[in-house]
């Protein structure tokens, strides 16, 4: 069983950057950069699972933003978040998959 929170923590328009950083402790604190296609877009948790071999796969992906303006900027926008996860069972690896503008991963490993 996993708990998570996924909070959107800024946006930058014309950053072209995916990127992620890992923490491992008592839970583990996931904050990165997906690239969004244009102003009218945010970033949403798609999927968190641990498999059998303790990699934990989290999946980040864009979506219409709902609140954003019909006016919107066309450059590209980096979109800022933040995952807290807490789970029963420890994760010995962590995947961070980004589905916006392209497929990005990476994947951390505790030391």
């Amino acid at each position: 069983m996993t708990e998570t929170t996924f909070t959107v923590t800024g946006t930058d328009h014309g950053l072209e950057t995916n990127e992620s950083t890992v923490t491992f402790g008592d839970q583990i604190t996931v904050e990165g950069t997906i690239v969004g296609s244009d102003g009218g877009k945010t970033a949403a948790l798609s999927a968190v699972v641990i498999d059998d071999a303790g990699t934990l796969t989290v999946t980040i992906e864009t979506v219409p933003d709902e609140n954003a303006s019909p006016f919107v900027t066309q450059a590209l926008l980096g979109i800022q978040y933040r995952i807290e996860i807490q789970t029963d069972r420890q994760a010995e690896r962590v995947r961070i998959e980004h589905s916006g503008v392209d497929e990005w991963t990476a994947t951390y490993t505790q030391a």
